[in-house]
């Protein structure tokens, strides 16, 4: 009897530990199950093709143009994959120049003191409208800036967009010796710096028909997020109410489903061998971050891998700080695994500080 009921608990405790195993252990292997190893910048790819451009090669116009970087490595993928061969590769300044022109809104009423003219008025932009900007104008080639004119690799850039800010202000906003104005809208500036660009293309163009475009995003998140920290920060509100307050942000944008949202759009992307293109907080490639920061970046995702050390899945951010891992002092720019200018990223992590995701179907 003794014997008998020993047995029963037996098999009953193995169950039990058999189901806990099952329940604690299953959603690691489903992720890791979905998370497929996807590598889109292998030899012989489109990415074998483009360099890993350096955003800060472009800081005589403006170093900011991590959007323009990354939407030009998508058009040259998605031509591609449509059988160009890629002898040009397209201008990242081109397509800067585009969205300022054509998507920009608030660009247009911006204004400049002709007693301060800066060259720097291409930096800040969304992947999603550059693209949407293309098919608008002839894109400069690359190849054509980078080699010929090396207007990457210099300074020359600079002193020349200077001057011809400075007899653009003399021929056009000067009557003898008296301004007209006294500012000008950069708008107005982009047209100088878009005659410069073209005249250094020398006529090296080529065309792309309008393409489609599509995205992911998590609505207004970043103006909500600012909205409540400075709701927050209002001395007058009783801990209560701040309580109450990060509830309803919470409930408004939960994480979870976020990431689950964009984790599944990015799996079937890699899955069709499309990259991505991702605007996100550039303090998850520093530091592994577990809480919303500042300091919006984008870059392209181009792979996929499962971590088994971790136990979670990882993204491959192909940034814009050229080929080394290693910053202008030599020192390692990435706290993350890092190859060839392209970094492994944890997805939750990473996708839980991102606002929206691009690609051409």
């Amino acid at each position: 009897m003794v014997i008998s009921l020993g047995v029963k608990v037996y098999k009953w405790l193995s169950k039990i530990t058999i189901m806990t195993i099952v329940f604690t252990y299953m959603p690691y292997f489903v992720y890791a199950t979905e998370c497929k190893e996807v590598r889109l910048d292998q030899t012989g790819s489109a990415f074998d093709k483009i360099p890993v451009y350096n955003q800060l090669d472009f800081r005589g116009v403006d170093a900011s143009v991590c959007y323009a970087i990354a939407s030009s490595q998508l058009v040259d993928e998605y031509r591609f994959r449509k059988g160009d061969s890629l002898q040009t590769l397209s201008s990242p300044l081109s397509l800067a120049i585009s969205f300022k022109e054509y998507s920009d809104i608030k660009y247009r009423d911006e204004i400049i003191s002709t007693d301060n003219i800066s060259s720097s008025i291409l930096g800040g932009g969304f992947i999603e409208e550059t693209l949407l900007a293309v098919g608008r104008t002839e894109i400069c080639d690359q190849n054509t800036i980078e080699n010929e004119v090396g207007l990457m690799q210099s300074d020359s850039f600079t002193n020349v967009n200077k001057k011809s800010a400075q007899q653009f202000v003399e021929n056009v906003l000067l009557e003898g010796n008296k301004p007209k104005i006294n500012s000008f809208s950069k708008l107005d500036y982009l047209g100088v710096v878009k005659r410069e660009l073209k005249n250094r293309c020398q006529g090296n163009t080529h065309s792309i028909d309008k393409i489609a475009v599509e995205s992911l995003s998590q609505g207004n998140y970043l103006d909500d997020l600012k909205n409540h920290m400075n709701s927050l920060s209002d001395l007058s509100l009783s801990d209560e109410q701040k309580i109450k307050l990060n509830l309803e942000f919470l409930r408004k944008h939960d994480k979870e489903k976020q990431i689950q949202k964009f984790q599944k759009k990015i799996n079937l992307l890699l899955d069709q061998r499309i990259p991505i293109g991702i605007g996100y907080f550039v303090k998850v490639l520093q530091k592994k971050l577990k809480t919303d920061e500042y300091g919006a970046h984008a870059s392209i995702i181009t792979g996929q891998r499962w971590n088994r050390d971790s136990g979670s899945c990882e993204l491959l951010i192909r940034d814009s700080y050229g080929s080394s891992c290693n910053d202008e002092r030599g020192e390692n720019r990435y706290v993350l695994p890092c190859e060839k200018g392209s970094v492994w990223v944890d997805a939750k992590i990473l996708l839980g500080n991102t606002d929206k995701i691009t690609w051409i179907p």
